[in-house]
């Protein structure tokens, strides 16, 4: 069954570095690798820590950074270790925006309206 996304992704091999509080309650701090990335998220292989759907995050890469939270998690049983799907949070900066392709840079610049764009008034009455 194929998936639709709402955006576009990219393949790579990102060199980031995550941290957090870990399910046990212990901060960590690790590298990792961006892999299947997009302006609002990414796939992190090679995640050491054991974390939990919905927790929050850090993901810098170069000198940017900013908080994801926990989408999806699996043990890769490979050398990928557990592999972690994030999604950033509203407010911040895309941190790899530059290693994305210009169509997908384009649809950053002017995303589609969603759940996450601010809502417009409404024109619509309601006659009782």
């Amino acid at each position: 069954m194929k998936q639709s996304r709402k955006e576009p992704r990219t393949q790579a091999d990102l060199a980031v570095r995550v941290w957090g509080i870990d399910a046990q309650g212990a901060l960590f701090v690790q590298d990792a690798v961006a892999r299947n990335i997009s302006v609002s998220g990414a796939l992190l292989c090679g995640i050491e820590q054991h974390l939990r759907t919905g927790d929050l995050i850090g993901v810098a890469y170069g000198d940017r950074k900013a908080r994801f939270r926990v989408v999806w998690l699996r043990d890769s049983g490979t050398d990928r270790k557990i592999q972690v799907a994030v999604h950033k949070l509203k407010n911040e900066e895309c941190p790899w925006k530059e290693c994305l392709g210009r169509e997908i840079a384009a649809v950053s610049a002017n995303p589609a309206p969603g759940l996450d764009s601010p809502r417009g008034p409404c024109h619509l009455r309601l006659d009782a």
